[in-house]
Formats: structure tokens, C-alpha cells, sequence
């Protein structure tokens, strides 16, 4: 009986592992030897019903390994350590990723503004499957990491392209930053421009002075 109650246990468990890996697969190579890996999950209240749940699996790669990752990327500046991240838009999800940013950046830590922030669709033939950021820099302190994408494009079950940043620093504790497009973002009249509303009040005076006529 406690046989057939450990096997049906291990079983269940074994489900909800491979439940769990098929809602984010990780792309990413994290063998053994990766010098650090993970995943973070994040969910976004956004308001009148809309959502956005963001899987987030990263990697930093040191030694042999960050000198392959910037072979397959293409990156030249000899640095010390790689860190690769993809951004999953998860399925529950109501509205579409544009921003992501990775916040808590060391500026001294990255030493070429210009090509220490890069993506790519695929890793040595592994494609990432993902969407391509429309654009990918720092901003003005070099305190964060962004890359945008295109409006509409991330939206829920889809995922970025690998992102990285390059350093010859070693990793501390960040955090992350997004600007989501709600479903409801939909364009409706607002207030009237100053010249419409010139106008309504001209028509306004107009109107008034045909009732003093009429009742004359």
C-alpha cells in the first residue's frame, strides 16, 4: 500500500514539474557549469481587469563560456562575464509587453554603452522562437538596461529574443521595470483642441443672439 502511495506521489509530482517547464521552457544554455541561472516570475496589476504576467529566465556566463557566448553573439569587447536573458509574455497575460528593463545597473560596470547591449534571434543554431526588440540601449545614467518593443508585438504566449548585457563585472541583485499597452488603450475623443473649441464658442454666441432675435 505505501508503495502504491509513493508511486502515485512521484507521479503527481513529476506532472506538475512538466506542467510548470511547458508553461516557460528555458531556452537558455544552464549547464552546470553556468556561472549563475534562474527565472523569475512577475505579475502586473494594471487596472480595470488587465494584466501582465512576465517569466523571466536568466543566465550569467563567465571564463570559456563567455568567451563562446560572445562568438555566437558577435560581441568583440572581450568581456568577463555574459548575461543572457529571455523575457516570456505568459499566457494569462491581458495586455501586450512594449518596455523592458533591467533597473539597478552598475554604470561603471558596462564600459562601452554602444555594443555591451545587444539581442539575437538564435544561439549557435538554437532559435529563441521569440520576438526582436525594435530598439536596445541605456538610458541617460547608464542605471538601466532597456529594450523596446514594437506596440503589439509581445503579446500574452509570446517571448523576446535572448537579450544580453556585457561586463567585466561580476553580478549583483537588480530588478526589472516594464511598460505594458492595455487592451483598453483605445483611441476615443478627449478633450477639443483650442481651435474647436473657439469654434463652439463662436457658435455658441451665434445661437445666443438668434433667441434675443426670435424673442424680440
Amino acid at each position: 500500500m505505501k508503495k502504491i502511495l509513493f508511486v502515485a506521489v512521484m507521479s503527481l509530482a513529476l506532472l506538475v514539474s512538466a506542467a510548470h517547464a511547458g508553461v516557460a521552457p528555458s531556452i537558455l544554455p544552464t549547464d552546470q557549469d553556468t556561472h549563475y541561472y534562474g527565472s523569475h516570475d512577475r505579475s502586473f496589476d494594471l487596472g480595470s481587469g488587465n494584466t501582465l504576467d512576465i517569466h523571466l529566465e536568466f543566465a550569467v556566463y563567465a571564463g570559456t563560456q563567455a568567451q563562446t557566448m560572445q562568438e555566437w553573439t558577435g560581441h568583440t569587447g572581450g568581456a568577463e562575464f555574459v548575461y543572457a536573458y529571455q523575457v516570456f509574455s505568459e499566457t494569462s497575460s491581458t495586455a501586450a509587453l512594449t518596455y523592458f528593463a533591467l533597473t539597478g545597473v552598475n554604470p561603471s560596470a558596462i564600459a562601452d554603452i554602444e555594443n555591451d547591449i545587444s539581442e539575437a534571434e538564435s544561439l549557435n543554431g538554437t532559435p529563441s522562437g521569440g520576438i526582436g526588440p525594435a530598439s536596445s540601449d541605456f538610458n541617460t545614467s547608464v542605471t538601466k538596461a532597456i529594450w523596446q518593443f514594437d506596440v503589439g508585438t509581445l503579446v500574452q504566449g509570446t517571448r523576446s529574443w535572448f537579450l544580453f548585457l556585457y561586463s567585466d563585472y561580476d553580478w549583483i541583485k537588480g530588478d526589472i521595470e516594464v511598460q505594458p499597452l492595455a487592451d483598453d488603450e483605445i483611441p476615443i475623443p478627449g478633450v477639443p483642441e483650442p481651435t474647436t473649441l473657439a469654434l463652439l464658442a463662436c457658435g455658441t454666441v451665434l445661437s445666443l443672439k438668434r433667441r434675443k432675435k426670435q424673442g424680440a
